[in-house]
């Protein structure tokens, strides 16, 4: 599985997202599957990550994030999106 690194900067502490280039067929045990914002569009067979915007990631722990029902990686029983009510 290939990742795209991106630093980001949030508060004082800095956190590295390793964006994901392809859809992983299981979610390694104590991590979770994140994605951004943006919607995928389901409608589109094969529809990479990163198109129109749409990034995934792996997490240690889902804090700050909200079970997502998006119908994204249907093959992975849960995945979460960021709670944006928490995004001041």
């Amino acid at each position: 599985m290939s990742t795209k690194k991106k630093s980001t900067n949030s508060g004082s502490s800095s956190a590295k997202i390793k964006y994901l280039s392809n859809v992983p067929v299981a979610v390694p045990a104590g991590e979770v599957l994140v994605h951004n914002h943006v919607t995928p569009n389901a409608g589109i067979v094969g529809q990479r990550l990163g198109a129109r915007g749409f990034r995934a990631w792996l997490a240690v722990r889902s804090t700050g994030c909200v079970k997502c029902d998006c119908g994204f990686a249907k093959h992975i029983k849960v995945h979460y999106r960021p709670d944006l009510r928490q995004i001041g």
